[in-house]
């Protein structure tokens, strides 16, 4: 396994100076607050997944980054969490201490449904409404730290084959008029 310090540690300003290179981070004091991504096992949507919901209220600012981009089937859905990390990336059993609010910019392609602990439920509406949607995660530590947020895509695409839909071509002549 390759690991590269710039992963774990921002290699901040470094000048070259010849012989030696010169470098300056800067290193925000306190607990910054870190998360895992886990996505579950897709499973099939109900009814009640297909109909499309109004977002949250929080409309949070988009970042520009995306963190993941996942294909969903238009016809199943899955859990996602987003796990609380040390400043290492290793998982803590210490749960977060703040609000964690999931939305998207596209009700109309996926559903969400808050799962509690930090997770939720995220379903393809389906009915031919195929395309990306943003699926933003946003936890607020309730010591007033600064935010942490994290833009996703869900790209939703066409279900498995599951049946044939006819295409006729277009009617010929048999026999020629005379």
């Amino acid at each position: 396994m390759s690991l590269v310090l710039n992963d774990l540690y921002p290699l901040g300003q470094i000048t070259d100076l010849g012989d030696v290179f010169r470098q300056e981070r800067l290193i925000v004091k306190g607990r910054r607050h870190q998360f895992r991504l886990h996505d579950g096992p897709e499973s099939d949507t109900t009814p009640a997944d297909r109909v499309p919901t109004t977002p949250p209220t929080v409309t949070p600012l988009p970042t520009g980054r995306i963190h993941t981009v996942r294909d969903l089937r238009q016809d199943k859905k899955f859990i996602r969490t987003y796990a609380p990390v040390d400043e290492f990336g290793t998982p803590t059993t210490e749960a977060f201490d703040g609000t964690i609010v999931y939305t998207t910019d596209s009700p109309a392609l996926i559903n969400l449904t808050d799962m509690g602990a930090g997770s939720v439920e995220v379903a393809a509406v389906g009915g031919g409404a195929l395309g990306p949607a943003t699926l933003t995660f946003v936890a607020s530590p309730a010591s007033g730290g600064a935010a942490i947020q994290i833009d996703d895509v869900i790209n939703v695409v066409v279900g498995a084959a599951e049946g044939f839909a006819v295409v006729d071509s277009p009617d010929e002549e048999v026999t020629p008029d005379v």
